[in-house]
């Protein structure tokens, strides 16, 4: 039997967090650094804090997602429906 105390815990809630931002790209802005200060808070709340915190966290990674969804339509997508609505216009 291991010792699992040694080990990093990957299960963390700033792990997750970690990884959602790399996913969305959105480790080096304002609101990614307060998501993780926030899910290093939440890993380390006491339980009468945990919900306030989990929804800050919540309404924080609410706006990263809806930012990051924003930045990812796609250019020729976008030329493609331009050019489609001037010649239904026309």
């Amino acid at each position: 039997m291991t010792d699992q105390s040694d080990k990093p815990e990957s299960t963390s809630v700033e792990a997750a967090v970690r990884a959602e931002l790399r996913r969305l790209k959105a480790t080096t802005g304002v609101e990614g650094r307060a998501a993780v200060k926030l899910a290093r808070q939440l890993d380390e709340a006491a339980t009468r804090d945990a919900p306030i915190v989990s929804r800050e966290l919540r309404i924080i990674m609410a706006a990263i997602r809806a930012d990051s969804a924003a930045v990812a339509v796609d250019p020729v997508d976008e030329l493609r429906a331009k050019r489609r609505d001037r010649r239904r216009s026309s």
